[in-house]
Parts: C-alpha cells; sequence; structure tokens
C-alpha cells in the first residue's frame, strides 16, 4: 500500500522539478541590418535577430534588451518589451525591426559609410532575452 502512494508523488517530482533543469539556453543570432532613417547627426537603423530554441518544447519570448559595439565603443542600445513572440521546440523565431539610434556625427559618416560597402566587421551585439520567466545572455559579432 505504501509503495502505491509513492507512484503520484514521483511522477509529479519527475515532472515538475526536473524539466526546469533540463532547458537549454536559447541562442540569438544575427540576422540583418538597414537603414531607417538619417537626419543630420542622427542615424536610425533596424536589426533582425533570429533566436534558436533547441528545446523539446516552445517557449515565448518577452523581452529583448541589449548593446551595440563598434571597434569596442557603445554606439547604442535598444529595448523590446511586452512581446509575445513564440519560439517553436526545436525551432527559430525571427525577432523584427528592432530599431537603434546613433546620434555621433563621426560615427554615423562612418556607419553609413559601412553599411553602403556592406562590410559589416567589429561589431557586437550583446544583451538578454526573457522567455518564459527565464533570462537568457547572449553575444553575438555581426558579420557580413
Amino acid at each position: 500500500m505504501a509503495l502505491l502512494a509513492l507512484i503520484p508523488l514521483g511522477i509529479a517530482v519527475t515532472g515538475g522539478a526536473f524539466t526546469a533543469k533540463k532547458l537549454m539556453r536559447l541562442k540569438v543570432y544575427f540576422k540583418s541590418l538597414r537603414v531607417d532613417s538619417f537626419s543630420l547627426g542622427k542615424l536610425v537603423l533596424k536589426i533582425n535577430l533570429v533566436v534558436e530554441n533547441p528545446n523539446k518544447r516552445p517557449m515565448t519570448l518577452n523581452e529583448v534588451s541589449g548593446r551595440i559595439n563598434y571597434g569596442g565603443e557603445q554606439i547604442s542600445d535598444f529595448s523590446l518589451y511586452n512581446k509575445k513572440i513564440v519560439i517553436p521546440a526545436r525551432g527559430t523565431a525571427t525577432i523584427r525591426d528592432i530599431k537603434f539610434r546613433v546620434e555621433a556625427l563621426p560615427m554615423v559618416n562612418k556607419l553609413l559609410n559601412i553599411i553602403q560597402d556592406k562590410a559589416l566587421k567589429d561589431f557586437l551585439i550583446s544583451g538578454s532575452i526573457m522567455a518564459d520567466g527565464l533570462t537568457f545572455p547572449f553575444s553575438e559579432e555581426i558579420t557580413a
């Protein structure tokens, strides 16, 4: 009789507590970068990121925040809040049109030339994504 009472407890513990520990880290990859708008001394760019979910269950992305560095110097930051982007199990989802602004005139001219030549290098995007209440850090070099 005591053995039968332990079976549901074992199932509950196995189904709940151990599942969260088996989650693998979501991975973030750079997809594309383009100019959204340009005015004197201000450049607004849009970046697209791909999030890969290596887990056996889908996850819902709620928040993305980070920084963009060029040549070792931070040039901008970005954030998206209150999103509900479903990342399928063992699949990917694209986060489109994340806007960020660059305001230093010498940096704006340099970035415009780099984007026009399609020679993205020395860029680093880093930050964190939140999905299903868990935070996953990321860091990705941008090359093209």
